[in-house]
């Protein structure tokens, strides 16, 4: 009987000690863009992806935290991420910029990132797209469930693209991902995107993808 108690009582504490390593995920989200680089605008100048991004990017984090979710962001602010790369390797802003975000998601311990930025084609272009690393088929789960969701959103289909040529995706270790809400070329969608009404669909839809994703691979808020 003291056998079995000794081992009982071992079997508790080893489990409670894996439990205790089990890393709560951090949700790092990358509003794209930001300080002299405005991204992509619209029409008449006067709407700035880089500020839109901003906005759905906060908003999306405000819903998670308030959800119980750890989220940090890259930027809070009207700046680009060149502060926190290193400045003695000879490269221009961009580059800065870009190896900056992952570095940001990289010291905040990042167990993925969502990078959110606006898109440019013509007047008739609309919806969101999803790019992911395709060497990470956790970056391709994560996408999906985010594609999926946002379809919905602007009844317009896509599935989500090959993402390797975008640094901040490629680059990372964990599942990582860049949205494309909508397009600022078209004034339609542009007249959505800037409304309440509309940024509160794709972050409430935003927000569905990843709590899903992260109960398909269980891991604990």
């Amino acid at each position: 009987m003291r056998i079995i108690l000794v081992l009982f009582a071992l079997f508790l504490f080893t489990n409670g000690a894996m439990a205790e390593t089990i890393r709560k995920p951090v949700i790092v989200i990358d509003p794209g863009h930001g300080g002299i680089d405005p991204g992509t605008q619209s029409a008449d100048g006067t709407v700035l992806e880089k500020d839109l991004n901003l906005q759905i990017a906060k908003k999306l984090a405000k819903k998670l935290r308030k959800e119980g979710f750890h989220v940090e962001l890259t930027r809070e602010t009207d700046e680009d991420a060149t502060k926190f790369a290193p400045t003695d390797r000879g490269w221009g802003r961009h580059k800065r910029d870009l190896f900056g975000r992952v570095e940001a998601a990289n010291q905040k311990h990042a167990t993925m990132l969502i990078s959110i930025h606006g898109n440019h084609g013509t007047t008739y272009n609309r919806g969101s797209v999803l790019y992911f690393n395709t060497r990470s088929f956790e970056s391709y789960m994560l996408a999906a469930e985010l594609q999926n969701r946002l379809n919905t959103v602007s009844n317009k289909y896509y599935l989500p693209r090959n993402g390797n040529s975008f640094f901040v995706i490629r680059r990372p270790d964990f599942p990582s991902v860049l949205v494309e809400y909508g397009y600022l070329s078209n004034p339609v969608e542009l007249a959505k995107l800037q409304t309440d009404a509309y940024q509160e669909k794709l972050v409430q839809a935003m927000r569905d993808g990843i709590a899903h994703f992260i109960t398909l691979y269980h891991v604990p808020k």
